[in-house]
């Protein structure tokens, strides 16, 4: 993943990107997805592809932490105390997106894939808790 890091508007970052794979990696220790792989490739390919549409670096976070909080023994407070509230807020937005209906989510993927704002997954976590 480090080779993705050093985009020019990560690098000041990179840091923080790495700390939140290490512990992405620890809570995710052991796990395995169905095809037998580690499951902090999930993770990291997510955080891949949001590196490659330009987000912000509390956007890649989130993406390399999004599922701890629901797969792990990690709470969301100690998500928000290592990583910041608008990390948690992004994390638990994403954590609640399985809660939506099926069309909901098919609607939001369309909108999504049109989207080019750094901030939309912001709006999404606001967006989410709106709806709930």
């Amino acid at each position: 993943m480090e080779k993705y890091l050093n985009k020019e508007f990560l690098l000041s970052n990179k840091e923080k990107i790495l700390e939140a794979l290490a512990f992405a990696e620890k809570a995710h220790d052991g796990q395995m997805r169905k095809s037998g792989e580690p499951y902090i490739i999930h993770p990291v390919a997510t955080a891949v592809i949001l590196i490659d549409m330009g987000m912000d670096t509390e956007t890649i976070i989130a993406a390399l932490l999004h599922d701890v909080v629901e797969d792990t023994e990690v709470e969301l407070s100690e998500v928000s105390q290592k990583f910041g509230e608008d990390v948690a807020a992004l994390v638990d937005g994403v954590t609640k997106l399985g809660l939506l209906p099926l069309a909901s989510r098919e609607v939001w993927r369309q909108h999504c894939q049109y989207q080019k704002n750094n901030n939309f997954f912001m709006f999404f976590a606001f967006f989410t808790k709106f709806i709930l």
